[in-house]
């Protein structure tokens, strides 16, 4: 369901049969929090479920860490080969659009942090590369370009960033990094390089949690503001619908999670040489 859909079924379900005002602050609230309840419960049955990676570029050596990071598994150096995209066309395919970004024909790239025509975002085969655009095999558009959007090179000779502590690191060596706040420090002043970094991320949208599972997301708003229905008796009946209905999507996601189409699990540490 798209988030509309999902707003306007927690309406139908909490305001009838009568009519009662409903903010869509409050229904924001509520969805926020049932997307966290059962992301909860997926990270507990996969937990790589949303690991992500995304490539950073930084004026210094100081990185910040993507809105949606809840933490760091691995730091990885991207050297100059995060490209910073300018467009991407509501096609089929979708052509994107980066100045001089140096990619050939079959190199596989991942687009992250596209918005407006999301489809863009994703891991992608190169076709029909020019100077200032490419072809991402097999996309179609599902909406105007709107801004954003980096990508970077798929590669297995990329360098490892050691995490350090700060009172370890001397401001010398670009292969370590320290926390700081939200944010990565390079432990060189100087550093030019990206970063390519994997992260758990933090579910915050009814689209991070499987399509399969959003009568879950409803039914827990509903529950939760169920406190407006005026009547005791037709409030508890709602309750108690809506529960099992919650109770049965928890339980779709102990047993059937491991088994549907999921991100591969992360490398957590660099191998020994």
């Amino acid at each position: 369901m798209t988030p509309d859909e999902i707003k306007a079924q927690i309406k139908r379900s909490v305001s009838e049969p009568t009519s009662l005002p409903i903010y869509d602050t409050a229904i924001d609230e509520a969805v926020l929090n049932g997307v966290a309840l059962l992301g909860l419960e997926i990270k507990q049955v996969a937990p790589s479920f949303f690991n992500k990676r995304k490539s950073l570029s930084s004026n210094t050596h100081v990185f910040p860490w993507p809105v949606d990071c809840s933490s760091i598994l691995n730091v990885r150096d991207l050297r100059a080969n995060a490209k910073d995209i300018t467009g991407a066309t509501n096609a089929s395919p979708i052509v994107v659009t980066s100045s001089s970004h140096g990619y050939s024909d079959d190199d596989i790239i991942v687009v992250h942090d596209i918005t407006g025509n999301t489809a863009a975002n994703g891991t992608w085969r190169v076709v029909n590369k020019a100077i200032d655009t490419l072809e991402l095999y097999g996309s179609g558009g599902n909406a105007d370009y709107v801004s954003g959007g980096k990508m970077f090179k798929e590669s297995s000779d990329l360098g490892w960033v050691t995490r350090k502590e700060p009172s370890e690191i001397g401001l010398d060596n670009s292969a370590e990094w320290y926390p700081r706040g939200r944010n990565i420090v390079i432990g060189k002043y100087d550093f030019e390089d990206d970063l390519l970094i994997e992260y758990v991320a933090r579910p915050e949208t009814s689209d991070d949690i499987p399509c399969e599972y959003h009568a879950g997301i409803i039914a827990y708003s509903v529950i939760s503001l169920s406190n407006i229905l005026p009547a005791e008796t037709f409030r508890e009946r709602v309750v108690a619908y809506h529960s099992n209905i919650l109770e049965l999507m928890l339980h779709q996601i102990r047993v059937g999670i491991a088994a549907s189409v999921a991100p591969e699990p992360i490398c957590f540490l660099p191998e020994e040489d």
